[in-house]
């Protein structure tokens, strides 16, 4: 975005280019998400983002903040990590303690977060809430 400039040039001040990639604009979710080990949703404030049911339908382990509806989509260290929203030592510890656990813990976690979308935000679970929404209207 307007920040691109800014950040583009930090990385370089800072001689962190080799930590840091800027990939723009992804055309092909799923393919980015495979590629991931881990998904981080640092959110300040937030609504209900898909993002993070992409990442956990995806059976990647999530680190994310509590703001808005992100404390209703993971539940701390059952299927995800949640760390206090604006809090940066939280979300380091959320991550420490993350790339401490091993392989089957972490896919443990990515499994439990697949299974929460899979029921609980599935495209039919979805249509029958509205849907019962809907008859109690009329």
């Amino acid at each position: 975005g307007s920040l691109f400039k800014e950040y583009k040039d930090l990385v370089i001040e800072k001689k962190i280019e080799h930590n840091i990639s800027f990939i723009g604009n992804i055309k092909d979710i799923p393919e980015f998400l495979s590629i991931l080990d881990i998904y981080i949703q640092p959110s300040i404030t937030e609504g209900f983002p898909l993002s993070v049911l992409e990442a956990m339908a995806s059976g990647l382990p999530i680190i994310c903040s509590n703001a808005g509806g992100l404390k209703h989509m993971i539940y701390h260290k059952k299927n995800g990590i949640l760390y206090k929203s604006g809090d940066i030592y939280s979300l380091y510890n959320g991550l420490l303690n993350m790339l401490s656990m091993s392989a089957n813990e972490l896919c443990l976690l990515g499994n439990s977060a697949k299974k929460t979308v899979e029921d609980k935000f599935s495209i039919n679970n979805s249509a029958k809430r509205y849907n019962a929404i809907y008859n109690g209207l009329l």
